[in-house]
């Protein structure tokens, strides 16, 4: 079997022998070989990597290259990774592996070494560091690893200082907690941003990374990424309690912001409050209050999606959380102007306000892919039509995780994807027209606009009438419609330098996670399968 399955050339040759399972007792002595024997045992599984066509998919079959190897695609970004120095690694806590204790026997070391995936418990030292040999410091996978320009990009460590003014504050809002609660230690607190940004980050990416610091997040925004992070971490009544008091104070945040406004109503008369003047000279042109908190608004929105991502997909006693907390998002996201159109021709502007308005853009974009997993999950109308959507597309992951403001301005000034309006990219789409001939869309852009392109099916299958019957059929001019602008979105998404149908590459997984919701509506444009998907069934 091995030898019908190793047939590429890249692939590399694995040497099985008699011994690799020792028949040597299980001692200490017997460890290394045993752990290599199960790992070659492992192999057996290898067709799964092979590049067998799968004629049962519902897709194009000049989409996936059959020539296309995930593995060779890793392999070849081991061989011609950057190597990261010591100076450049991130020295937050739990990011290495553990050295190397020399205490271990040349043979248990050197001829079968046992490296732990794990992160070491303890934060690395200085001596440590300095002990780890040249292949542990430079094969894990590092996703924050950075220019000669920049310094070290580490979105999860806390100082001293902050962890003390984050625990004050959190303190000072100790009646608005559900129950009595204790902050995480300053490691474990690390330790589980570190899960978030390692684990979940890169499937919503609306946080600026290279510019973060924990003062800046905010308390609310960090227990959010926490509550994932402990979840990443297996600490899962951890994540549950962290969950619980983000949303307590998220909540207690906001109706802190909306207490000015509904003061003044309960306060004056009916005409002040503006029953009877015109609108002009009431508190309608007054902007919203979230809006009038500046970022720290924003803050408050990207830590109500953290949480809505999360209890989406867990016990089912959280997803009526996530389903309440979805009609507060939509109101904010509104509030925050998704339905403004932006300004495509002005180029001239600063990094730091270039990052405020992409942070808002990812934001709300978001927001508007969390409401298309919750319809095609649950079957739920989403809380966001298309029509609102008047944003330009997210920009390039090249802009976006730049490290400094010269590898930004080279990747800006350059682009070869100019901003491009998500509502007139979806009109062309539907039009059967490309839509990549311009510029290539980013991953983001594409996936985004694959979730419209799903939601006009949604719209054209509810539109048919009250009729749950799963034979009811769209019309074939709907069907051969829908039919171009997937083709047209497969081309923009080939087209595209950061798709991949690797979830674990270097390049992030939204091409991935845009490929999987493209199966979905082939199947949702030819079967009727949106009913068994109710909320409370999708366990059955």
């Amino acid at each position: 079997m091995e030898g019908e399955l190793g047939t590429g050339s890249e692939r590399p040759t694995t040497t099985t022998t008699d011994t690799a399972v020792g028949l040597e007792p299980f001692g200490l002595s017997a460890t290394p070989n045993f752990l290599v024997g199960a790992a070659e045992g492992l192999q057996e599984f290898d067709f799964l990597w092979s590049d067998f066509p799968a004629d049962d998919q519902p897709l194009p079959t000049t989409f996936f290259d059959t020539d296309f190897s995930l593995v060779d695609i890793s392999h070849q970004y081991a061989a011609h990774r950057p190597v990261v120095g010591p100076s450049r690694e991130c020295t937050a806590d739990l990011t290495t592996n553990p050295p190397i204790d020399p205490s271990l026997s040349h043979e248990a070391t050197h001829t079968h070494p046992v490296v732990s995936r794990l992160p070491s418990l303890e934060p690395p030292s200085h001596e440590a560091s300095s002990r780890l040999v040249p292949s542990q410091a430079t094969t894990s996978y590092q996703p924050f690893s950075v220019s000669e320009q920049a310094p070290a990009v580490c979105p999860w460590r806390i100082s001293p200082d902050e962890y003390q003014e984050l625990s004050r504050r959190i303190g000072s809002w100790a009646t608005a907690t559900p129950h009595p609660f204790t902050l995480p230690s300053r490691r474990t607190l690390s330790r589980y941003l570190e899960g978030y940004f390692r684990g979940f980050h890169a499937h919503m990416p609306m946080l600026h990374t290279a510019t973060l610091t924990a003062t800046e997040l905010g308390p609310e925004l960090i227990l959010s990424l926490a509550a994932v992070g402990a979840l990443y971490r297996i600490e899962h009544a951890k994540g549950v309690e962290l969950y619980r008091v983000a949303k307590a104070l998220i909540n207690w945040r906001l109706d802190q912001l909306h207490e000015e406004t509904i003061s003044r109503l309960t306060s004056t008369s009916p005409g002040y409050a503006g029953f009877a003047l015109v609108p002009g000279d009431s508190q309608h042109d007054r902007p919203s209050p979230i809006l009038s908190h500046g970022h720290q608004g924003l803050r408050l929105l990207q830590g109500l999606l953290v949480l809505m991502a999360i209890t989406s997909w867990g016990e089912k006693a959280l997803v009526r959380d996530a389903l309440s907390m979805a009609s507060q998002v939509a109101t904010l996201v509104r509030e925050f102007g998704i339905s403004n159109p932006e300004d495509s021709s002005t180029r001239e502007t600063s990094w730091e306000d270039w990052i405020l308005l992409e942070e808002r853009r990812r934001t709300l974009f978001v927001a508007y892919v969390q409401f298309g997993l919750q319809c095609t999950a649950f079957n739920i109308p989403p809380m966001i039509l298309n029509q609102e959507v008047r944003l330009n597309l997210p920009a390039s992951a090249a802009e976006w995780e730049a490290q400094t403001a010269v590898e930004w301005s080279n990747f800006y000034n350059n682009a070869p994807w100019p901003p491009r309006p998500f509502q007139e990219t979806l009109e062309q789409l539907l039009s059967g027209a490309p839509v990549h001939h311009e510029g290539s869309i980013s991953a983001f852009g594409n996936y985004a606009l694959i979730h419209g392109l799903f939601l006009q099916i949604f719209y054209a299958r509810n539109a048919l009438g009250p009729s749950v019957d799963s034979r009811g059929s769209l019309s074939e001019e709907f069907i051969k419609k829908m039919e171009a602008a997937l083709r047209a979105w497969q081309e923009s998404w080939e087209a595209t330098h950061e798709s991949t149908l690797d979830p674990s590459s270097p390049k992030g997984p939204l091409g991935f996670n845009s490929t999987a919701l493209l199966r979905l509506v082939y199947i949702r444009l030819n079967a009727h399968t949106g009913p068994f998907r109710q909320l409370f069934t999708r366990d059955q």
